[in-house]
């Protein structure tokens, strides 16, 4: 049997109007030695680390998430990576703006393994739910530089 974990804490602090919000995260997950269990990655343990701030003042958002990944495979080397990702918006009545900006760093190598922003527009269609419009820029993927772009329209509801 495999074994993993992950253990996350989060606390707003007010100061006046403003919401300070920090968050940090830690995951283990290691694999059972099994020779007929075969994996797609060859993947036998993972440990991560993540931290975080939000930032809230009336109708204005700012979060800020940096971390750090280890992964140990069988017959491939190992990757360590660093990440980062951002978001601002600003919330409207019934619209909300965001655009956020984000890379995946792997250790060893000159391109980013992802990059990219994007820009977000969401419309209230309901309570807990959004019509989406989304413009996604990609940098670079799979440590190779690229210009991709994409246009989204999507429907989200929040559980």
């Amino acid at each position: 049997l495999d074994n993993g974990m992950m253990i996350s804490y989060r606390k707003m602090i007010k100061v006046g109007d403003l919401k300070i919000t920090p968050a940090v995260a830690v995951s283990e997950f290691t694999r059972k030695e099994n020779p007929q269990k075969k994996t797609t990655d060859g993947r036998k343990k993972h440990q991560q680390i993540m931290g975080g701030l939000q930032l809230d003042y009336d109708a204005m958002s700012l979060a800020i998430t940096a971390g750090k990944l280890a992964i140990e495979r069988d017959d491939k080397p190992d990757n360590d990576y660093f990440s980062f990702d951002s978001v601002a918006s600003y919330q409207f009545k019934h619209i909300k703006i965001l655009g956020g900006y984000s890379f995946l760093d792997e250790d060893g190598k000159d391109v980013y393994e992802k990059e990219g922003w994007r820009a977000e527009a969401q419309l209230t269609v309901a309570k807990n739910a959004y019509l989406s419009l989304t413009y996604d820029r990609v940098l670079a993927n799979n440590n190779l530089k690229i210009n991709d772009d994409a246009v989204i329209l999507g429907l989200r509801y929040d559980f």
